[in-house]
């Protein structure tokens, strides 16, 4: 039977205390034709030494360092993409842990289906240990998988996706602008295309750390860096589905949204950047009306003073006012991300799987 190799890449910064659990699960796996490639975005030389003597012993797990600008996830996954040698690619955050039949699950899929563009497997959260959490990270519905990323329904993240390696040459790799958005933006831009996929309604086998404790890639501290890039996500994402003949009213409001959610970080964070920059996406698109964009604007203009006079219950207060004068779309919260979970059933099955697994290894 032909075994073809994964390739599994892992960006790292300062996070070698976890990626070694990571590294762990990878080498549990009851498959092990694969490479795991640590591409490490500019660590400590303590953080670097103590990265490189844990995969020592394993000549399977390289360690790349990022040798050019700019900073990012988005570098590195491309950083490593581009040293890949497997047929399929999977990208995992320093802390995901793998179930140890995911690999195998996986690969079978895939194989049974080699016409495929990418294949889209379940997660689930954990805070500590995988187990002690319920909570599904990818929930797999009926409704369109585009419409749902456009309205903030995320139905499946980074890990959960086993690509084939020409898919990703296809789309010409992650956006190395966006600093935050990077799994949003390359899945619109898979979907986009129509490139064919698969959803599988397997058992999770993909464990996400949703710990705040943990200082996850996704939940740093808001920079001027990460608010441009989300700007430009939403601009650059809203120009190609309106190409494409994809974007409804519906939308359109919450990208809108999107934008007014930015000019209040740059606000509030008291970034040296305009405010009104993060509603251009707003006006070129024609996301709103003239005239909303011009309430918008005055509604940001006294929100900017009363932040600068120190008066957080007056601007808390507008706030309030003023979302509940936006249009409904604008604030309707069509997520059910995290809001599902697994049965007893299915919880129990999963480890009782890994146990197998671990036992069969």
């Amino acid at each position: 039977m032909f075994c073809p190799l994964i390739s599994i890449i892992i960006p790292h910064y300062n996070r070698e205390h976890l990626i070694a659990e990571t590294l762990a699960s990878i080498q549990k796996q009851t498959y092990q034709h694969w490479e795991a490639l640590v591409v490490d975005d500019g660590s400590t030389t303590q953080s670097v030494e103590k990265l490189t003597n844990l995969i020592a012993t394993d000549k399977r797990i390289r360690f790349l360092a990022r040798h050019r600008e700019p900073k990012g996830v988005s570098t590195c996954r491309n950083l490593g993409l581009e040293k890949a040698e497997g047929k399929f690619i999977l990208f995992l955050d320093s802390d995901d842990l793998l179930a140890p039949f995911c690999l195998e699950k996986r690969v079978k899929a895939a194989m049974a289906d080699l016409d495929l563009g990418y294949y889209v497997f379940k997660l689930l959260a954990f805070q500590e240990v995988p187990g002690d959490s319920k909570i599904l990270l990818s929930n797999f519905t009926t409704q369109n998988d585009l419409e749902r990323f456009f309205l903030l329904d995320i139905p499946w993240g980074t890990p959960s996706v086993l690509w084939r390696k020409e898919t990703l040459k296809m789309l010409n790799g992650w956006d190395e602008a966006i600093l935050s958005l990077t799994d949003w933006d390359i899945h619109i831009r898979a979907l986009l295309l129509k490139i064919s996929y698969q959803k599988y309604d397997f058992l999770p086998d993909v464990f996400v750390r949703r710990n705040r404790k943990v200082n996850r890639i996704s939940t740093q501290a808001v920079t001027l860096e990460q608010v441009k890039s989300k700007i430009y996500a939403v601009h650059k994402l809203t120009a190609l589905a309106i190409q494409a003949g994809e974007l409804k009213h519906s939308h359109r409001l919450k990208f809108a949204y999107l934008c007014l959610l930015f000019a209040e970080q740059i606000i509030l964070h008291k970034l040296p950047f305009s405010y009104n920059a993060a509603l251009e996406p707003i006006k070129e698109q024609n996301l709103l009306q003239e005239q909303q964009v011009k309430r918008l604007q005055v509604y940001l203009k006294t929100f900017a003073a009363l932040r600068n006079l120190h008066l957080p219950f007056l601007g808390s207060l507008l706030y309030r006012l003023t979302r509940a004068a936006l249009p409904a779309g604008m604030v309707k919260n069509y997520s059910t991300h995290e809001k599902h979970t697994l049965s007893n059933e299915e919880w129990k099955l999963i480890f009782s799987e890994s146990e197998t697994s671990e036992a069969r290894e």
